[in-house]
């Protein structure tokens, strides 16, 4: 894979030298979601689209690594799946319910989703939300840094301007709560800004709060379930 060939013809005395370069093992020559090089170890052709998630149950296991996690799943992992599946233990469905609620997805992606709807009211785009959940699951970034990072976009300050603490914390109630602060919660929120909490940290509070994780549950979930199975938001 990747490697590159010289070869020189020679055709009555004529001589001429091409470099010809085999498929690079990661990438997908027909678009069908397997890499190339997963599509010789399993028999498939990297240049027809032969991924058939519907009627095999192992390449259906292989491609929800690939689009919940966005990685190859191991042995162990794929066998166990297929095998439940075609064992009738559980559903294609079920199978989709489990990788969607995973930690290694859910956990990483539902904390990104629910900052964007508390941040700037709006579905991630899936560009941003594939690449800035990429980031917390790597460990680049956390989540509390990913949502400081939120509050000084050029995005934050076109939508809002700029805020001081108390006006900071009013949008947030009306953004996560939908509701005016009452005045101990705003002048607690305020108090920890000015004691040296960050804004992130105060974002992070409201979208990770027990209220807005249930206030936002369908919507965070529709917006997985179209970033994990097609890709878009």
């Amino acid at each position: 894979f990747g490697a590159a060939t010289t070869t020189t013809v020679t055709v009555g005395g004529v001589s001429s030298t091409f470099t010809t370069t085999t498929f690079d093992a990661g990438g997908d020559a027909d678009g069908d979601g397997i890499p190339n090089g997963v599509e010789y170890n399993e028999s498939r052709n990297p240049e027809a689209k032969d991924n058939d998630v519907f009627g095999s149950a192992r390449l259906f296991a292989m491609q929800l690594y690939r689009d919940f996690l966005g990685r190859e799943g191991d042995l162990a992992g794929i066998t166990g799946w297929t095998d439940l599946v075609t064992g009738g233990t559980y559903s294609r469905l079920q199978v989709i319910d489990a990788f969607l609620a995973s930690d290694e997805f859910a956990g990483f992606v539902a904390p990104v989703v629910r900052l964007y709807f508390a941040t700037f009211l709006r579905v991630p785009d899936y560009a941003g939300l594939s690449f800035n959940a990429a980031l917390v699951r790597a460990g680049t970034v956390t989540p509390t840094q990913l949502a400081d990072f939120f509050t000084v976009s050029p995005e934050f300050a076109a939508t809002y301007g700029s805020l001081d603490d108390a006006q900071f914390v009013t949008l947030l109630y009306a953004n996560v709560l939908g509701r005016a602060p009452d005045a101990a919660g705003l002048a607690g929120w305020v108090g920890l800004l000015q004691s040296g909490y960050t804004r992130g940290q105060v974002l992070i509070g409201f979208s990770d709060s027990v209220e807005y994780q249930a206030r936002m549950a369908n919507e965070v979930f529709v917006t997985m379930m179209y970033a994990g199975m097609l890709h878009r938001t």
